[in-house]
């Protein structure tokens, strides 16, 4: 299902005219310098503004601050679409701004990186300070996989609509990427779908729990209990004994990295990621499976999420586990790597899907 799109049709389109450019390290210095800039484009015009990207981050709180001005409403409260563009190297924070652009575009040779939210540490500090820094540094991580899942679910939905009938769904999409990624990049999607399993069969056991007369808390501590028990056993299997690593920080940061996402699928954190972007999943509701596909009943807005809800909750499911294990390590990106991922819209030369933005 090609639909080709003339250039001049195209409803975003790098503007050089238009633009600020990020060159060096996103520290404070380059905030003052680059708030003036935003505040004359913004005021200018609601035409969008180009973010040129050249730098291999910096400081994510003036990433983050960057972004919040160039996204902030006007008075007549319309707001300046962003169009990011990475035209050599990208990393950190640089990236999580590239990522987060309404639309992102990279040029053929660019290289994108990418690691977790990091702070430099005192290590003058004490054990129980660091910990403490290490803790934030995950809850940083887990906002930012709910942030960036939103901006790739949409790249990646588009990518299994548009593209050929074999890969309309997850595995072919798994297969798509085995042929399109690096080996040193695949791991990162086995590594994936290893979560995904394990994820499923502890979802099945935590489904089990007798929720009646129990608080939130104490259902809480029973799913905790549960994962704790299966990390524990799981351990034993592969290490054969009985005392390696049962009493260390190993068990419990394996625990947390599994904690959260059970408790997501129970209190239905994902469906609401869905239904959050409903709007934009709708546009594909063409190639959805249909139970009466002779008859042409337009179903309703609510029958429509339904199915979606049903059909893209692994979509989702995979976004948000990509992003998390993606901010749990060091990875460089080739720019077509990118855009098989979904990190970017586009990349200048590629032929283009058509995913409701062009």
């Amino acid at each position: 299902m090609d639909r080709k799109i003339k250039y001049e049709d195209f409803k975003y389109k790098e503007n050089p005219k238009r633009a600020i450019f990020i060159d060096c390290e996103i520290e404070e210095p380059l905030f003052k310098k680059l708030a003036k800039e935003i505040q004359f484009l913004r005021f200018e015009s609601a035409e969008p503004i180009t973010v040129y990207l050249d730098s291999e981050g910096g400081n994510v709180e003036y990433a983050k601050r960057i972004l919040n001005l160039l996204k902030a409403p006007r008075q007549d409260k319309s707001v300046c679409d962003i169009i990011t563009v990475v035209h050599s190297k990208c990393g950190s924070a640089a990236t999580d701004l590239l990522i987060r652009g309404d639309y992102a575009i990279a040029y053929p040779n660019a290289e994108i990186q990418y690691h977790g939210v990091s702070q430099l540490i005192d290590f003058s500090v004490n054990t129980q300070d660091a910990l403490q820094i290490t803790n934030g540094l995950k809850n940083q991580n887990e906002e930012f996989a709910y942030e960036l899942t939103k901006h790739i679910s949409e790249r990646i939905f588009g990518i299994i609509i548009e593209s050929k009938k074999s890969y309309r769904n997850l595995p072919g999409y798994f297969k798509f990427l085995e042929k399109n990624l690096s080996s040193r990049n695949y791991d990162l999607i086995e590594n994936v779908m290893v979560n995904m399993e394990e994820l499923s069969f502890l979802m099945e056991l935590t489904s089990k729990i007798n929720t009646k007369r129990k608080t939130e808390i104490e259902k809480e501590m029973e799913i905790y209990r549960i994962v704790l028990d299966y990390k524990i056993d799981e351990t034993r299997r592969f290490m054969r004994s009985e005392k390696i690593f049962l009493d260390s920080e190993y068990i419990i940061e394996e625990v947390g990295m599994l904690f959260g996402p059970i408790l997501d699928l129970h209190n239905g954190r994902y469906i609401s990621l869905i239904k959050e972007k409903s709007d934009y999943f709708m546009q594909g509701y063409d190639a959805l499976p249909s139970d009466n596909p002779g008859k042409s009943k337009v179903p309703s807005r609510n029958e429509l999420l339904k199915v979606i809800v049903d059909t893209y909750a692994d979509i989702i499911k995979f976004t948000l586990t990509f992003c998390r294990l993606l901010l749990d390590g060091e990875r460089n990106f080739s720019a077509n790597e990118a855009y098989y991922l979904g990190l970017v819209d586009e990349v200048i030369g590629l032929p283009k899907i058509y995913n409701g933005k062009l």
